[in-house]
């Protein structure tokens, strides 16, 4: 998918359907001559939002999850070192977090 948003994004009132599991994410790819690529696999429909921490709201991007369950987005970022989670949202539900992940932009 192509979509994407950054910004802040509040989704701390949004109830935990547990039954849904977080986004899976695989490791960051990119520089800063080239976007960061975040993808990885979720719920076909649902909008992955990429978050930074320490939490703040701010998301780094967002795309919708296609059909067949996987999601990617490419994002532009400073040199510099990051971590973040992942969290898929819809109808005003949201999943679990991913596990924190690292990395860096050179």
């Amino acid at each position: 998918m192509n979509s994407k948003a950054t910004g802040t994004a509040d989704y701390s009132n949004l109830p935990i359907n547990k039954g849904v599991p977080a986004p899976v994410v695989v490791k960051p790819q990119g520089d800063v001559n080239n976007p960061v690529e975040f993808s990885g696999t979720g719920l076909a429909g649902w909008w992955v939002w990429i978050m930074k921490v320490p939490i703040d709201g701010y998301s780094f991007a967002s795309t919708q999850v296609g059909p067949d369950g996987i999601w990617s987005v490419k994002e532009k970022l400073l040199a510099a070192e990051y971590e973040a989670f992942a969290v898929q949202t819809d109808n005003r539900e949201r999943s679990d977090w991913s596990p924190f992940f690292k990395f860096k932009v050179e």
